[in-house]
């Protein structure tokens, strides 16, 4: 029978415990790692590594098992990613390497869980190795996890190699939902990376793969993705339409993760459509619910959002705020990705406010750490920024060699909002650097063809500055025709673009009251 203070055995190793501590060998420590129990460590190393290897590999088998056993049935060893690696490292030391692997994607999840991406990455790849063809299930769901941490440690290509594992497992075994949450993983990495065809090939397969088995939580997730990639390439009513498609069956299912991610991606389709009112509340509503179930990444991306609007309204004090608070986020998680766009908004608010200075220092990292990604939207956004903040500084040359990369991106990845931007930046710096007719020619050509592009998108916000930006232009442009003709026709470019912000600014006055009602 088991009975409490008899135990001889407990008695005879604390005795020797006791003669140990005293030989200088070992040392108790004043709390233990588990509570309720005595820990003792070794004083040296070389002692403890010379007594493991006088240990024949059969007793350090047996040992590290009972360890393992006694470890797995500790009360905080499933919430603590350190115990959780080192029951992994107990049970493939005692040969056990399903065991094993188990523990070690389990420490990968909370690591995850808390955002300590190259620990995460670490204890998958430990996992991955030791599970080998076995468990297809949890290899899907580890080979993803493990995408998403690399992604988020900007390792594109490492992350695209694991979404791909995960797609050839779910294509061998003919498991449509698994094979749909890997083309739309790489789906989304290919849009961020400016690669929107290609995207959208993933994106569009991933649909499919989910309708055919009836996988709604999966359908609503590839809308959305492909109502951002409308977004992108300038075409807002497809965007609302399959983002709010997406929002919808979102709000059926109850997922509140989804549903932020759907709000979010609303906010920004409605804000570029001028819906300034609709975008905050839509901002809004994300931010509360990623800030209540503790989505350090999505409050990052929406304070992040908050400070564009911001921005758009002119509020650039309020916007250099945001960003700033969206920056501490995004190192406290260590999305790489996401500082690069964080700094990027950062140059260009300081540029806004006067501080070309800043400006370009807050540029020049984006630069780097985009290039260093292969992020060649955001290599776009920053060479742009850069452009305007060199031409405030009257440097021409580099300005003018920043925007004309910016533009072959831009035009390479399709995306009209963002070429179109970028043209008008162009159009600026080419008409600042005097160089007489011909480049004036050119510079009135990249200003319309701007304007042609937000008119045809339906973009205002935008269309406004190219408006303003033409205007500004033939005022200055004696060389390209009668002084009196080329200024009525900018005082009529000034008057649409007037119109435009009367309109717009109706949404912002109610927006303001909105987003600071609370």
């Amino acid at each position: 029978l088991w009975v409490a203070g008899n135990e001889t055995d407990v008695r005879g190793i604390r005795d020797l415990l006791n003669e140990l501590t005293e030989r200088d060998y070992v040392l108790k420590l004043p709390d233990s790692t588990f509570p309720g129990d005595e820990e003792y460590v070794f004083k040296h190393n070389l002692e403890r590594e010379r007594v493991a290897k006088l240990t024949s590999p059969t007793a350090a088998k047996r040992y590290h098992q009972s360890i393992a056993n006694w470890l797995e049935h500790q009360s905080n060893v499933r919430a603590n990613e350190e115990y959780m690696a080192m029951l992994g490292n107990h049970r493939d030391r005692a040969d056990l390497p399903q065991a094993a692997a188990r523990a070690y994607l389990e420490a990968g999840d909370i690591a995850r869980s808390r955002y300590a991406c190259a620990k995460a990455a670490e204890h998958y790849r430990k996992g991955l190795e030791l599970l080998g063809a076995q468990d297809p299930r949890r290899r899907m769901d580890a080979q993803h996890n493990l995408g998403d941490v690399l992604l988020q440690l900007g390792k594109t290509e490492e992350a695209l190699a694991s979404f791909r594992a995960m797609l050839a497992v779910a294509y061998r075994l003919n498991i449509r939902g698994k094979g749909g949450a890997a083309h739309n993983r790489i789906g989304r990495l290919y849009r961020e990376l400016g690669s929107l065809d290609e995207a959208g090939r993933h994106l569009g397969t991933g649909l499919g793969l989910f309708e055919s088995c009836g996988d709604e939580r999966g359908v609503a997730s590839s809308l959305d993705d492909i109502g951002k990639l409308h977004w992108l390439r300038g075409d807002y009513p497809r965007a609302l339409d399959q983002t709010r498609q997406a929002l919808q069956m979102r709000r059926r299912l109850g997922d509140r993760r989804s549903i932020a991610l759907s709000l979010n991606n609303l906010g920004l389709v409605l804000q570029d459509s001028g819906e300034f009112k609709q975008a905050i509340e839509a901002f809004d509503q994300a931010l509360q619910i990623r800030q209540e179930i503790g989505d350090l990444v999505g409050v990052l991306i929406t304070l992040n959002n908050l400070g564009t609007v911001a921005q758009d309204q002119r509020e650039f004090e309020k916007a250099h705020a945001m960003f700033l608070q969206a920056l501490t986020v995004a190192r406290e998680v260590g999305d790489r990705n996401k500082i690069a766009l964080v700094l990027t908004n950062i140059g260009e608010v300081s540029h806004l406010m006067g501080n070309a200075a800043e400006a370009i220092r807050y540029l020049k990292q984006a630069e780097e750490l985009c290039d260093e990604l292969g992020d060649k939207l955001g290599l776009a956004d920053a060479l742009r920024g850069l452009g305007v903040a060199y031409l405030e500084q009257n440097d021409i040359i580099k300005a003018r060699d920043c925007i004309s990369r910016a533009v072959d991106i831009f035009a390479s990845i399709r995306s009209k909002v963002h070429l179109g931007a970028a043209l008008r930046t162009l159009g600026e710096i080419t008409a600042a650097g005097g160089w007489g007719q011909e480049h004036s020619q050119k510079a009135q050509d990249y200003l319309l063809r701007s304007i042609s592009i937000f008119e045809e998108i339906g973009n205002d916000i935008e269309l406004s500055r190219s408006l303003r930006a033409y205007a500004k232009f033939l005022e200055n442009a004696q060389d390209l025709g009668d002084p009196e003709t080329l200024a009525a026709e900018a005082a009529n470019l000034n008057r649409r673009a007037e119109t435009i912000i009367s309109r717009l600014q109706q949404y912002t006055s109610t927006a303001h009251a909105t987003s600071s009602g609370e």
